[in-house]
């Protein structure tokens, strides 16, 4: 029995709740109907803009008897108001001083005649509810065709019948009134851009559809277009809009023939569906179609589309809630490269709520200082010391302790607020580097990052430069890190900011590089000083050696295009011992040091002041981050050819020449670059790798003659002097300099060919 009535009590609540929504969205739609009505009414007593208002007529004839006899014949129902030409009608109309019900229009007339105002008036969207009946004394077929197809819309024939002309003038007065009333109707159902059903018809249609099959499974479907602001600002708002009306386009071709489908547009670049749902796989297939229609769209632009499915459990929910889950569905995979749909989850809600609470927090947060910064070191693997640091930020909450920067800086993305955590961190980041250089303390660089959001400011680089001047700080110790990503998002701004901020002297690495899909592209396009090669290539690859083999390839590209790298993320020992061997000088990761608070930075900067070799790192010119201090200094000031070699036992590979060897042998840095075995005569390959090891063996400095071939094929005699540097692993750095002895060569067989004459009888 006890069952029994728990399951009546189900049924009743159920009836009730059902009973709440059914009356909820009746009334939602009466109060609607009721605006329309309203806004209407008042329409018709007022005349607003896109309809007629009172009873005035315009009366538009040269003749005056004509314009006295209409006149006369419309009163007392109609005041009039006259115009001799057209050029005179257009100005009162304009004027606003009356609210025009209809126009009696002439064809004949001077200045402008009737044809030309009426050509005026049917483009005019003010007035396109003004009815228009032609006033003319010929009979005359082509006339009347060519009035028709300027908007006319009707006739009266002189002389005048009286009746006749009230009658017609009355019946277009109504026929416009209903027009207007259709289009104000219209527009309070229709998105007038695309064609297609508003939010609120939206709505309104997903619900009658879902009332009336209740037992049906339906999803709605939330998309919009990734990057969409970049098209309008590309390309201009008419492109953006162009494409928009394709979708809508695109979406009636698509669903308007599919079995119980609604769709519409909801805001902006944001449409949706609500259809039948049959399966997954049938769901997915409609999306990959749209996809494909949409994309046909004849742009330069990529167009990348996400989509968010939420299939509908209990059909008598409101269908907000229905777009809102399917929103936060297409929210989950934002910035994904490889899915362009996600269906809804319940987690995904959890997300959300999360979301709002560290909205709600964050104004607060960084007005009572929350934020605090974090100091990540860099370090030089040739001396094993820092050489600067990233400035990262943390939110300490008094009540829930650390907040890690996952959670809360993905958030501060989305919402905009990123742009003043930012700027907070960088004036904060300067405060710092001002109490060390006036406590006397090399501080080294500090980095600090840019997010995706701040590259749409357009004044970026002036705000950046007046933070950094505010506190006196030479832009030599403030570099600037921007994510590949963002690229990506914008990349003619990037390359706008890239340029202002080299202006002003500002260093700015690449963070993250090699993690995205256009990286090689990047770094053709943009002018980037650093790269930091994201070391996420060595971990879960299938196949063994690769993930080495590429950051191998980064690294070698890096120093053939004279732009240094810095590899982040070295946790193990062993990273770090390859990542010397192949010849990066600069790492950062938790294998080194993990981020630090201000204190501990500030102990680590004391112990490299005091350490003159330390100091001697941490100092040199920041742009040439990736290259030892000394061995810079000898490659720029040198005149003679110089070579940094790496020698592995079979190979020598050249890793760096200065630009006294380009002018003495002639090879760019392409043809240069690899390995110089290729480049040197056969018979003397054995006895060039025996020198090598000779020096490896000793680590003393040894002289060695030998020959190289040139891009013409000459063979070039060269002296050579080598000392060794440093071993890395299994290979060894080596340092050379170079001497062209062709021209002691010729002197010596010019001598010789002198003393064998002289020793002729």
């Amino acid at each position: 029995m006890e069952k029994n009535i728990c399951y009546v009590n189900k049924i009743q609540s159920f009836l009730l709740n059902l009973k709440k929504y059914r009356n909820i969205l009746k009334l939602y739609k009466k109060i609607i109907w009721v605006i329309i009505f309203l806004i209407f009414c008042f329409v018709m007593k007022k005349g607003v803009s896109f309809m007629p208002g009172d009873n005035t007529i315009l009366l538009i004839d040269d003749n005056a008897i004509n314009r006295k006899i209409l006149a006369h014949i419309l009163s007392p129902e109609y005041d009039t108001v006259e115009a001799e030409n057209g050029i005179d009608a257009l100005n009162i109309l304009n004027s606003g001083t009356y609210h025009i019900s209809g126009i009696i229009l002439d064809l004949v007339m001077p200045k402008m005649n009737g044809f030309e105002f009426l050509d005026i008036v049917s483009k005019a969207e003010k007035f396109k509810n003004i009815p228009v009946i032609i006033s003319t004394a010929n009979d005359d077929e082509k006339n009347e065709i060519h009035a028709l197809k300027l908007s006319a819309w009707d006739f009266v024939a002189k002389p005048y019948n009286p009746k006749i002309i009230k009658y017609r003038l009355k019946n277009a007065i109504e026929r416009s009134q209903l027009s207007a009333f259709e289009q104000l109707k219209y527009m309070a159902e229709y998105d007038t851009l695309t064609g297609i059903y508003n939010r609120v018809r939206f709505n309104s249609a997903v619900h009658d559809m879902l009332m009336a099959n209740s037992l049906k499974k339906f999803a709605m479907i939330h998309f919009d277009i990734n990057r969409f602001k970049l098209i309008n600002s590309f390309y201009g708002n008419d492109e953006g809009d162009k494409l928009l009306k394709w979708i809508g386009t695109k979406l009636k071709e698509t669903f308007s023939d599919t079995e119980l489908s609604v769709f519409g547009r909801i805001e902006g670049d944001v449409f949706a569906v609500c259809t039948l749902y049959r399966s997954r796989k049938s769901i997915n297939s409609e999306i990959e179609s749209l996809t494909y229609k949409i994309k046909s769209f004849a742009t330069a632009f990529d167009i990348v589309l996400t989509y968010g499915i939420y299939v509908i459990e209990d059909n008598f929910e409101l269908v907000d809630t229905f777009l809102d889950k399917a929103s936060l569905a297409s929210k989950s995979i934002k910035g994904d490269y490889v899915r362009f749909y996600e269906y809804y989850t319940p987690s995904m809600s959890l997300e959300i709520e999360k979301e709002q609470l560290i909205t709600n927090a964050m104004s607060d947060a960084l007005k009572n200082g929350q934020f605090v910064l974090y100091f990540q070191p860099k370090y030089n693997l040739l001396s094993n010391s820092p050489s600067g640091a990233e400035v990262l930020v943390r939110w300490k909450d008094p009540v829930k302790g650390i907040i890690p920067p996952s959670e809360f800086i993905p958030v501060f993305e989305r919402n905009g607020f990123i742009s003043k955590l930012d700027q907070y961190v960088w004036e904060s980041a300067c405060q710092y580097l001002r109490k060390w250089l006036d406590s006397g303390i090399n501080p080294m660089p500090l980095s600090v990052n840019i997010s995706r959001v701040d590259v749409y400011n357009p004044n970026l680089a002036k705000i950046i430069y007046d933070i950094v001047q505010k506190y006196n700080i030479p832009t030599s110790l403030f570099h600037l890190e921007l994510t590949e990503s963002a690229y990506t998002d914008n990349p003619q701004s990037i390359k706008l900011m890239l340029k202002e901020l080299h202006s002003y002297g500002f260093l700015v690495m690449m963070d993250d590089f090699g993690s995205g899909y256009s990286s090689l592209n990047i770094l053709k396009e943009l002018p980037v000083d650093v790269l930091k090669i994201d070391l996420r290539f060595l971990s879960g690859e299938e196949i063994a050696g690769r993930g080495e083999t590429i950051v191998a390839a980064i690294i070698r590209m890096a120093k053939l295009l004279k732009i240094p790298a810095i590899a982040e993320g070295v946790e193990t020992k062993e990273q770090a011992d390859f990542l010397l061997q192949i010849g990066c000088e600069f790492v950062q990761g938790y294998y080194f040091s993990r981020p630090i608070s201000d204190t501990d930075y500030e102990k680590l900067l004391a112990s490299v002041n005091n350490s003159q070799e330390s100091r001697l790192y941490s100092t040199f010119d920041s742009r040439m981050i990736v290259n030892n201090a000394h061995i810079e200094k000898i490659l720029c000031d040198s005149f003679q050819p110089i070579c940094i070699f790496e020698y592995d036992g079979s190979n020598i590979d050249l890793l760096r020449v200065n630009s006294s060897f380009h002018k003495e042998f002639g090879f760019g840095d392409i043809q240069v670059y690899g390995n110089i075995i290729k480049n040197v005569k056969k018979e003397q390959i054995k006895s060039l790798l025996g020198f090598f090891d000779s020096v490896v063996k000793n680590r003393k400095c040894a002289e060695f003659k030998f020959s190289i071939a040139n891009l013409r094929g000459d063979d070039i005699p060269i002296r050579m002097k080598l000392f060794y540097l440093h071993q890395s692993n299994t290979k060894h750095i080596l340092l050379g300099l170079l001497s062209n002895i062709t021209y002691m060569n010729e002197i010596t067989e010019e001598i010789q060919k002198y003393k064998n004459e002289l020793k002729k009888p």
